[in-house]
């Protein structure tokens, strides 16, 4: 079994409306949160943090995706 790790990220609504004005977009944060280039955007971000970071690999950040907001979220590693 491979295991994968599992993180929860909430976006910054200030930040993603900075990055929307920047790149031209012009939508409520609902809808920013499920543009393709903010998720790259998102993605790159951790990457670089975790280059910088010395994070190790098998912990690296592959995919970023976009659930509903539940009042309880919960993060586990996965096993496959």
């Amino acid at each position: 079994m491979k295991s994968m790790l599992v993180a929860v990220v909430v976006p910054n609504e200030e930040v993603a409306n900075k990055w929307a004005y920047t790149n031209g977009h012009i939508s409520s944060f609902d809808k920013l949160c499920s543009l393709d280039q903010l998720n790259k955007y998102v993605l790159s971000e951790l990457k670089l943090t975790a280059e910088r970071n010395k994070v190790t690999s098998n912990a690296e950040v592959y995919e970023v995706r976009k659930h509903g907001y539940d009042s309880l979220t919960v993060f586990f590693p996965l096993e496959f």
